[in-house]
């Protein structure tokens, strides 16, 4: 067998310290965004975990609301006893000429 040239030709070494430097820059960006993509996975997670955390509390929390509703229900309010009166009097609309 015999080599051949290929057909679009070869290229020079500055093209190849180009094309090298390019491919380095892109897996630098690559990086850059797995790296941003974990920052914000973790962020999520975390947020998640305190969701979970703050719905186990609220569900402690909800049996002792409910007694504590229980209790409080026995009286009964007065409602002979007027409410205060607004020491300023009533609203009144402003017309500006």
């Amino acid at each position: 067998t015999t080599w051949e040239p290929p057909a679009e030709g070869f290229m020079s070494i500055e093209e190849q310290e180009e094309e090298a430097k390019e491919q380095a820059l892109q897996a630098e960006l690559l990086d850059q965004l797995e790296e941003e993509e974990a920052v914000e996975k973790s962020a999520l997670l975390e947020e998640q975990r305190a969701n979970e955390e703050r719905e186990r509390l609220r569900a402690l929390k909800r049996p002792k609301d409910k007694e504590e509703e229980e209790e409080s229900v026995p009286y009964r309010r007065d409602y002979s006893v007027p409410e205060r009166v607004d020491p300023y009097g009533p609203w009144q609309t402003v017309e500006v000429a």
